[in-house]
């Protein structure tokens, strides 16, 4: 790993690779999946513009963080949250409410995933 620490983010970090790079990390992963027996792994998830502009909105983000997690079943899934530049989740505050709503949208998740949808 060659990344660079920085004391705050810019809104710059992360570099576009060509489609020839993006195809061998994606074989790469493939190809341990088979190894370690998983015949078809979940290989993306997708995230549609309204939740990405949605957190990229927040006052003070500078980008998204993506977090991995799993599941109910134990399948891998993605979580998205906004990230300021002091490398922040930008997170509400709901510590003075009395009932925490449910549906507060600080994080996204569950989007269509891959080989399902592709």
């Amino acid at each position: 790993m060659n990344e660079s620490i920085k004391e705050f983010f810019d809104g710059s970090e992360g570099e576009f690779i060509t489609a020839k790079e993006a195809k061998l990390k994606q074989d790469q992963f493939l190809a341990k999946s088979k190894k370690e027996g998983v015949e078809d792994p979940y290989r993306a998830e997708f995230f549609g513009r309204e939740l990405l502009l949605s957190l990229l909105k927040k006052p003070d983000a500078v980008g998204i963080r993506i977090y991995h997690g799993l599941d109910e079943e134990n399948e891998p899934r993605l979580i998205l949250t906004a990230v300021n530049k002091e490398k922040k989740n930008i997170v509400m505050d709901l510590t003075a409410l009395k009932d925490m709503p449910e549906g507060d949208g600080d994080f996204g998740a569950n989007g269509p995933r891959c080989p399902l949808s592709c």
